[in-house]
C-alpha cells in the first residue's frame, strides 16, 4: 500500500504507477497493489503523481520494496535409473522444474546422506550392498522458496 504523504496546497489529486524492477506494471495504478508470483525476485517501487489545477504536476518515486520472495517452484519427483548393483552407475532424472531453478543433488544410503555424493550420477560401491539408495533434488531460484523432493528408494542387492 502506498501512502502519498502530505502535499499542498490542498486539495491535490493523486495517481499511482507501480513498477517491477523499473518497468511499469500494466494496470497497477491504484494506491495498493496485490503482489503476484510474477513479481518473485523483483523489487516494487511506486511512483506517485500529485496534480492540482493551475499547478505543474509533480511525481515522486518511493524506495523499492525488498526483493519479493516466496514464489513457489514447480517441482517434480526425481527418478533413478541405471545399474543398481555394486559397481554400477545410477543416474537421476530430476524431472521438469520451473522457472529454471539451480538444482543440486544429495544421494542417501538409507536415511543417511552419503558424503561427497552430490552429482547427478552415483557409483554404487560395496557399502551400498543390501541397502536402499535414493536421491534428494533441491531447487533454488532467487525470489522463490527453496524446494527439495526425494526419489523413491531403490534396493541394492548383495
Amino acid at each position: 500500500h502506498a501512502h502519498a504523504g502530505t502535499w499542498g496546497p490542498s486539495p491535490v489529486t493523486f495517481s499511482y504507477q507501480w513498477s517491477q524492477n523499473g518497468s511499469p506494471i500494466s494496470g497497477a495504478t491504484a494506491s495498493s497493489y496485490a503482489v503476484t508470483e510474477a513479481d518473485a525476485a523483483s523489487s516494487l517501487p511506486v511512483a506517485v503523481t500529485g496534480s492540482k489545477d493551475g499547478y505543474h504536476s509533480a511525481t515522486t518515486v518511493s524506495a523499492a520494496t525488498a526483493i519479493v520472495t516466496g514464489g513457489t517452484l514447480t517441482t517434480a519427483t526425481p527418478t533413478i535409473s541405471g545399474d543398481g548393483h555394486v559397481g554400477g552407475t545410477l543416474t537421476v532424472d530430476p524431472g521438469a522444474w520451473g522457472p529454471a531453478p539451480s538444482l543440486t543433488f544429495q544421494w542417501f544410503h538409507g536415511s543417511t546422506a552419503i558424503a561427497g555424493a552430490t552429482g547427478a550420477s552415483y557409483l554404487v560401491d560395496a557399502s551400498d550392498a543390501n541397502s536402499n539408495l535414493r536421491v534428494a533434488v533441491t531447487g533454488t531460484q532467487t525470489g522463490y522458496t527453496t524446494a527439495t523432493v526425494k526419489s523413491a528408494a531403490i534396493h541394492i542387492p548383495r
